[in-house]
This record gives C-alpha cells, sequence and structure tokens, in this order.
C-alpha cells in the first residue's frame, strides 16, 4: 500500500528541492539586504527565509488538500535538513547541532504565527521590527515597503496552483 501511494503523488523529492532552492534563492535577494537593511547575517538571511517559506506553506496549507500538507511538510523537512547542514558547516559540532536546530524550530513556527496574525490584523510592522530586524531602528519607509511586500507577495502565491508548486515552480512578484 505504502509504495503505490508514492506511486501517486503528483511530486518527486526532487521537486521538493527545487522549490526549496526557488524560495531561498528569493530570500537572498540584495534588495532586501541593502534598500531594506535586514540584517546580512546568518540570523537575518534565516528571518528572510522563514518568511519566504511562510508565502508557500500558508499556500500549502490553505488548499485543504491531504497531497499539499505532505507536500508542505517534505519541504519543511529540506529546510531543516539544510538548516542542519549549514550549522556543521559553520562547525557546530554533532552534539550541538540538535540544540541548534530545536531552537531554530522554535523561532520557525513562532514567525509563521506571528505572520499568520500580522496579515490577519493587517498589522505586521511590529512583527517586522521584532523578528525580522530584532528591534534595531529601520525607518518607517522602510518597514512600510516590506509590509508591502510582504502582504502583496504573500497574495500572489496563495493565488498560485499548487500543482506548480508539486512541479518545483513558483513565480515571485517583482520587488
Amino acid at each position: 500500500m505504502l509504495l503505490k501511494a508514492n506511486k501517486n503523488k503528483s511530486y518527486s523529492s526532487l521537486d521538493v528541492h527545487n522549490l526549496y532552492i526557488k524560495i531561498v534563492d528569493q530570500a537572498r535577494q540584495p534588495v532586501f539586504y541593502s534598500d531594506w537593511q535586514v540584517p546580512d547575517t546568518v540570523d537575518g538571511r534565516f528571518e528572510m527565509i522563514i518568511l519566504h517559506m511562510f508565502f508557500v506553506l500558508q499556500t500549502l496549507q490553505n488548499k485543504n488538500n491531504e497531497e499539499a500538507e505532505a507536500f508542505a511538510q517534505k519541504l519543511f523537512d529540506v529546510m531543516f535538513m539544510d538548516m542542519d547542514r549549514s550549522l556543521r558547516e559553520r562547525g557546530v559540532g554533532d552534539l550541538g547541532v540538535p540544540k541548534h536546530i530545536k531552537r531554530m524550530a522554535q523561532a520557525f513556527y513562532g514567525r509563521v504565527f506571528a505572520y499568520e496574525e500580522g496579515l490577519i490584523d493587517n498589522d505586521m510592522s511590529k512583527t517586522i521590527k521584532k523578528n525580522i530586524y530584532n528591534n534595531i531602528e529601520v525607518s518607517d519607509d522602510i518597514i512600510e515597503a516590506l509590509t508591502s511586500y510582504i502582504k502583496t507577495q504573500s497574495k500572489a502565491i496563495n493565488s498560485q496552483s499548487i500543482e506548480a508548486m508539486f512541479a518545483g515552480n513558483i513565480v515571485w512578484n517583482k520587488i
């Protein structure tokens, strides 16, 4: 039965990986770190990956589709395998990696909840200041620009088909 279920899914592991690469590529766009002053640090880049994962996971989960939920879980798993690899490359030892991953997962879930609430309440500025900028001072214009980006990108990604995502495809709005 398990083999049959795997044969019938609409995506492959490569598709999941390809979509994750596109998420990371978008999260690393220079405009975030230059014009919008997101800290160009490990933490700043992690925050931007979380934000862009949020757009995709929100879309997949909003479809109320078991296959989309399974795809979302695999995408989450790929992200944390990448985080594990990254920590090891930075010299974190085998005993320290699980502790770091646990903190990163907690941060991820906290951010996702905060972004969901910010979109529902139509007030992203507090969430952006706290999470992306870690409460460092940035101008209101920058906060407004990133807020607009989040709202626009969220709507754009939500309008895309899960079949396209299953194929590893996503179209980001221009920044």
